[in-house]
């Protein structure tokens, strides 16, 4: 599993969760909405990130109800439940 953040429109971070490549995630938190629950699939698994917005992106992903482990970072980014 990878994730990673960027700068989305408005000023606030798109948000990407990323399975084996395959993006099965992908939301968008800001100022006014700074918590998010997104849900996705894979391989008929259902993804789930509670993503919060502080300084930076923390979010929670499960897969199945059990907790996700982090794989490698994607593009040099931590995926340690902290996304810059």
């Amino acid at each position: 599993m990878q994730a990673r953040s960027r700068p989305a429109e408005g000023g606030g971070r798109l948000v990407e969760i990323l399975i084996n490549g395959r993006r099965v995630i992908e939301g968008t938190l800001s100022a006014p909405a700074p918590r998010g629950e997104f849900h996705g699939e894979y391989d008929g698994h259902e993804v789930l990130a509670e993503c919060t917005l502080a300084p930076k992106v923390l979010c929670s992903v499960s897969i199945d109800g059990e907790p996700a482990a982090p794989g490698p970072p994607a593009d040099g980014q931590p995926t340690s439940g902290s996304l810059p």
